[in-house]
């Protein structure tokens, strides 16, 4: 026996050596990564076939249950694996398009549908439409107001561009798309999402891809601009990028491979001559976007995925619109698949059927996890075991395999996530995320007044608040996790032995509980007091404070204000000042200084009175600028879990009034001022 425990030692050692040096390899030549795939597919397989002959509990019906549940999630999980890395495996960067290539300039209609959002979101996205880089009498704009809102059509008059309303509000964003497609004519059509900010070359980069006839769209990333919920209520801004990241570039990217690119509702150009062939937006589901790029994938038309930053916009500003949002995808996406199920619909490729159909069964995620985090907490809690094995073979034939995937997935996500961030997302949304799967699966529909509920931007909260359907299923499981292991202590403390699946549970339960611990952080919403984000610019600048005129640079700026960095430190400005940004203000704005940092000569200005067209030139000072895709939006260091734990625990991180200092509550109320005063701007501009 020592011999044979000997030998599974050296197995292991020499195991985990060989895929650190693999993975080594890889680091060094992307030649190889095929390599390390194939060789965690095998083991992935084996532990897979392991599983379903050797670990299967029939001895009592509880057990029988809780052990094909279980496998059934493994197996589940499996299939997705192989579909991922097989698409991974492909992703790599083509050659760009540009519209010099073709022979002529098309006709392009740019839609920008709302309903709800706030206005002076609206008007940031309108505007930038304004400056779109092409051939203005090729160009249309169009404000597509599901909301028949009088300040709408204002604002579409007051910037020039076309205002689109319907009677009828039938079939939500489809509807109005559809609406909008037999009030135009222009032979592509860009859409843009209310609160998507485009850069004015995204048609210059776009539209060159559709000199190839059977082009039916081409998409973006979407790419957010603010910090989304798991950023924010995880104090972890600069450490972790977006959730949606990993999707909207390197898989889509790697879709792309096989074209099977998916449009994502916003940041796209169409052929309308494409769209005429499948009868326009698809209506049959609340999601419409994953319908059209299958549908129009099914017809054999070609799509295009371009993997540079031409658009950025607002994430979920609170994580209760986040959970609201994917319960709608997660619907959205089944219903969609009963319509046209991507196994039988004709005219997909082999590989295309694989992909939509992973996609579709990525939305089980929910249910999948829920075996996975209540499998530990049935044997340690209630004695229901799940899985039949010794500790050590476990050992042996389990940690090679998640070493080995963990490893694949880092590389394959190019540092834009880990398995256990992914671990957590999941984790934090399985509660309802689950239910949302049950019922849809079942035909279980919600009201539509919930369904339909659009995502609310422009957020500004003043104080801290819960989403209680996140939050209390959370803590239920985090408490049967902990009364488990306090269980088990107990029972050690009295017996002095430690069963094989006291060990293997007690691990799992932990690795559980640390995902619940921040999905429970992240379920507690913490304030957002800054209505508009600020955007680094470092750019020469001039304050004029009466007669006497400073130079300085800028540091950062919003729609609200500016902060800019002077020679000295005891200036006192006393009136309003005006800032002139010389080669990108047309003009100098009329400012007032709020804040004033004598350490390092900071000054802060918000933003008395703009025109139209110095709104304008604010706005792109801070979308405008060429942004590097591969370098940015990555995992950086203080991403771990044990740094992210200290982040959010720290009081002052907690953000309550109560142990704020009193300079830190001033500058919140002038920060609140500001952006009352632009609000007020705003509508005097329109009242004018």
């Amino acid at each position: 026996m020592n011999l044979v425990y000997r030998f599974g030692i050296y197995y292991l050692l020499a195991q985990i050596a060989w895929i650190y040096l693999l993975f080594f390899l890889i680091r060094r030549n992307w030649i190889h990564v095929r390599f390390i795939l194939l060789y965690t597919t095998i083991l992935e397989t084996l532990y897979i076939i392991w599983r379903s002959t050797y670990t299967l509990i029939f001895n009592s019906p509880l057990s029988l249950v809780a052990s094909i549940l279980l496998f059934s999630a493994e197996l589940l999980g499996y299939v997705q694996q192989m579909i991922f890395y097989r698409l991974m495996s492909a992703n790599k960067d083509k050659k760009r398009s540009r519209i010099d290539s073709l022979e002529y300039c098309p006709t392009v209609d740019v839609y920008v549908p709302t309903y709800s959002e706030p206005i002076e979101v609206l008007r940031r996205t309108l505007t930038a439409c304004t400056y779109l880089d092409y051939p203005q009498e090729k160009l249309a704009i169009h404000v597509l107001d599901d909301g028949n809102r009088t300040e709408v059509q204002e604002l579409a008059r007051e910037l020039g561009i076309r205002y689109i309303a319907r009677p009828e509000h039938d079939h939500a964003k489809a509807g109005n798309l559809n609406n909008a497609l037999q009030m135009t004519h222009g032979e592509l059509i860009a859409i843009f999402d209310a609160d998507m900010v485009p850069k004015s070359f995204f048609l210059r980069q776009t539209v060159g891809y559709f000199k190839k006839r059977r082009m039916s769209f081409v998409q973006t990333p979407q790419i957010f601009f603010n910090p989304d919920p798991f950023q924010h209520n995880l104090v972890s801004n600069s450490q972790v990028s977006n959730e949606q990241d990993f999707f909207m570039i390197e898989m889509q990217n790697a879709r792309d491979q096989f074209n099977a690119t998916m449009f994502v509702g916003s940041n796209a150009i169409f052929s309308r001559r494409a769209l005429g062939s499948i009868g326009g937006f698809p209506t049959g589901s609340i999601t419409e976007d994953v319908a059209t790029s299958l549908l129009l994938h099914s017809k054999g038309y070609k799509s295009k995925f371009v993997k540079s930053v031409l658009a950025k916009g607002l994430s979920a500003e609170s994580f209760k619109e986040l959970v609201h949002q994917r319960d709608r995808w997660c619907r959205g996406n089944l219903q969609s698949a009963k319509r046209w199920n991507p196994l039988t619909v004709p005219g997909l490729s082999l590989m295309q059927r694989f992909i939509y159909f992973s996609g579709v069964m990525y939305w089980f995620f929910g249910i999948q996890k829920l075996i996975y985090i209540l499998s530990p907490i049935l044997y340690l809690d209630f004695g229901i075991q799940s899985i039949r094995t010794n500790f050590f073979i476990l050992v042996l034939i389990w940690l090679p395999r998640y070493i080995a995937s963990m490893l694949s997935f880092r590389v394959l996500a190019r540092n834009r996530r880990n398995i256990y961030w992914s671990h957590i997302y999941e984790t934090a949304l399985t509660p309802v995320l689950a239910v949302s799967a049950v019922s849809e699966t079942f035909g279980l529909r919600k009201r539509k007044s919930r369904i339909f509920h659009v995502t609310k931007k422009g957020i500004v909260n003043r104080r801290l608040e819960i989403t209680w359907n996140v939050f209390i299923p959370q803590l239920f499981l985090g408490l049967f996790c902990v009364s488990g292991l306090v269980t088990q202590l107990v029972l050690v403390a009295k017996t002095h032995h430690v069963d094989n699946y006291d060990y293997i549970n007690d691990f799992w339960d932990i690795y559980n509980l640390g995902a619940i611990l921040l999905s429970i952080f992240t379920s507690i919403e913490q304030p957002r007091y800054r209505k508009s984000e600020r955007f680094s610019a470092n750019l020469p600048c001039k304050v004029q404070h009466g007669k006497e005129m400073y130079e300085g640079r800028t540091i950062d700026i919003s729609e609200t204000g500016i902060r800019i960095e002077l020679p000295f430190s005891q200036i006192q400005f006393n009136q309003s000042v005006k800032i002139h940004i010389f080669g990108v203000l047309s003009s100098p704005i009329m400012a007032q200084a709020i804040v004033r940092s004598h350490e390092n000569f900071q000054y802060s200005f918000k933003w008395l009175d703009m025109s139209q067209q110095q709104y304008k030139e604010i706005v792109q000072i801070m979308f405008n600028q060429e942004e590097d895709v591969e370098r940015e939006y990555q995992l950086h260091p203080g991403h771990t879990f044990i740094a992210t734990v200290m982040r959010a625990l720290k009081l002052k991180n907690l953000r309550f009034e109560i142990f704020r200092s009193p300079s830190s509550r001033k500058r919140r109320r002038n920060r609140l001022s500001t952006n009352v005063s632009l609000k007020s701007q705003h509508q005097s501009s329109l009242d004018s």
